[in-house]
């Protein structure tokens, strides 16, 4: 009997254990914040070279368009210093037997001038220079020519001094030489331009494993060619050129502003002409032309057309001076306010530059220095005393929301603090295009005086209770997108822009969801 109760109560306890299939579920709240940020102009035009003037009363785009430079480039296409030494074997050394290692006391010098075009150097220094050099031999034997470049010398005063070996029978050895730092002395001692000399003192090689007897025949010939050179510094007559040449420039600032919207009463454009090259030189703009789509408003102003004398560099050896021209075109020097009329997006420029226009007048004292070019630059300086309007800002927002959730409602909550002088509109947007908000969520402008100078910001505070439709996509893209657009109150009033002025967002989302568990 104890056996079979003892079997009952087994029985119960395991009918007891059996697994609920029932679901499990609850509900639940998210408070989940999305995004927030301060954003300056720099952030809706996408330009970060906006500066506060001296006064500090506005922000005003500055840049320097660089249009023309031209620095040793202006020598390097005419520098050509390859050359052939040729030596011929003195008759009076022919049927003489020379032992392995014996230095013959006869010296081989040769003259080289170069056709640099209209320059005539005295002087040439190299940052860089390699030389590659094929030696032909008709000797049955190895020789070893010692050769010095008489006119090169490197920083401590010394000159160029080089073993260059020819093969061990006749044949083509080649090879490299490195004279990089040397500075060459081409006046073949105040004498000439462009001149170099080299001398070779010839030995018999150790390699030898017999006497070598010269013929009367016998002959070495060296070619050298520039493999590769980086001019430092030139002194001499650098020769006129004439460079004929059109520039374009883009200001992709002007893209994001509206025309209609713009007024610029103290713009300023500048012609920055820096002279770092010991020449003279002349300057010549045939037209300059702004553009703003298929319109074109040509410059009027009194250097258009007109020669322009550039004055050359001074080098005092421990105060160089570079010669610097600046020519202004303002609202009363030029037509600027109707140039700026058409919001031009680019800049043409048609220009000549005449170097040396007089000839040699330093009297081959011209000079150029690798780091001093001369340079012809333009500045802009665009205050930003204006109305904007259709500027648009676009941000894509993460976020993450749990995948086993059953959404039922989303409420989202955005704040906004507005330091701009104009209205502002936001929406939010899904992936897909959809709209979050039926219509645009506007915060007004900042608070102004009569001047449009800021006072105090505007704070918006907004809710947007979404529609079942759109929770679906919301909860799998984990993404929306914020678009701010900047919208003027007022087509008439035009307002300074300050570096503390910005509008702030803080985007939030409330959900409430429920989990189940099976």
């Amino acid at each position: 009997m104890k056996n079979l109760y003892f079997i009952l109560i087994i029985a119960t306890i395991i009918s007891s254990c059996k697994k609920n299939r029932n679901s499990v579920s609850w509900n639940t709240f998210y408070k989940l914040p999305i995004s927030s940020d301060t954003l300056n102009l720099k952030s809706f035009i996408n330009e970060d070279k906006l500066y506060l003037n001296e006064d500090g009363t506005y922000l005003s785009f500055k840049d320097t368009f660089e249009l023309y430079k031209i620095g040793i480039d202006i020598i390097d296409q005419s520098i050509q210093l390859d050359f052939v030494d040729s030596i011929k074997i003195p008759s009076i050394l022919s049927g003489i037997q020379f032992s392995p290692g014996f230095q013959i006391p006869f010296q081989f010098t040769e003259s080289h001038f170069f056709d640099f075009n209209s320059i005539k150097l005295k002087e040439l220094h190299f940052e860089s220079l390699i030389f590659n050099y094929t030696v032909e031999s008709s000797i049955d034997g190895k020789i070893d020519l010692n050769l010095s470049i008489l006119d090169a010398f490197n920083p401590i005063g010394n000159n160029f001094n080089a073993l260059i070996s020819t093969p061990i029978s006749q044949g083509v050895s080649t090879g490299k030489l490195n004279l990089d730092g040397f500075k060459f002395d081409l006046t073949k001692g105040s004498t000439a331009f462009n001149h170099i000399s080299t001398q070779f003192t010839i030995g018999i090689s150790s390699e030898n494993l017999q006497d070598l007897v010269f013929q009367n025949t016998d002959y070495i010939l060296i070619k050298f060619e520039i493999s590769s050179l980086k001019i430092a510094s030139a002194l001499g007559y650098l020769g006129s050129e004439n460079i004929v040449d059109t520039t374009e420039i883009k200001i992709p600032f002007m893209e994001n502003l509206n025309s209609k919207n713009f007024e610029i009463n103290d713009s300023e454009f500048e012609l920055l002409i820096k002279n770092g090259i010991g020449i003279d030189a002349q300057l010549k703009l045939n037209k300059i032309e702004f553009k703003k789509e298929n319109q074109f408003q040509a410059l009027d102003h009194l250097s258009v057309n007109q020669n322009i004398n550039i004055n050359r560099a001074l080098d005092l050896e421990h105060d160089f001076q570079y010669s610097v021209t600046e020519i202004n075109f303002n609202n009363s020097n030029s037509n600027l306010p109707q140039i700026m009329s058409i919001f031009p997006e680019k800049v043409n420029i048609d220009y000549q530059l005449l170097t040396n226009p007089l000839g040699n007048q330093s009297g081959y004292n011209d000079f150029i220095y690798q780091q001093h070019p001369l340079s012809l630059d333009l500045s802009v300086d665009i205050p930003l005393n204006q109305n904007l309007d259709s500027i648009v800002f676009l941000d894509t927002l993460n976020y993450e929301l749990p995948k086993n959730i059953i959404i039922s409602d989303v409420l989202i909550k955005l704040d906004f603090n507005n330091g701009f002088p104009w209205k502002c509109c936001a929406n939010l947007n899904l992936i897909s295009g959809e709209s979050l908000n039926s219509a645009p969520i506007c915060i007004n402008h900042c608070q102004v005086d009569n001047l449009g100078n800021f006072i105090q910001a505007t704070n918006s505070k907004n809710e947007l209770d979404l529609e079942n439709d759109l929770l679906i996509e919301l909860q799998n893209n984990n993404r929306i997108i914020l678009e701010l657009v900047i919208s003027s109150p007022d087509s008439t009033n035009y307002f300074p822009i300050l570096e503390n002025q910005n509008f702030y967002y803080s985007i939030n989302m409330d959900v409430n969801s429920k989990i189940n568990l099976n």
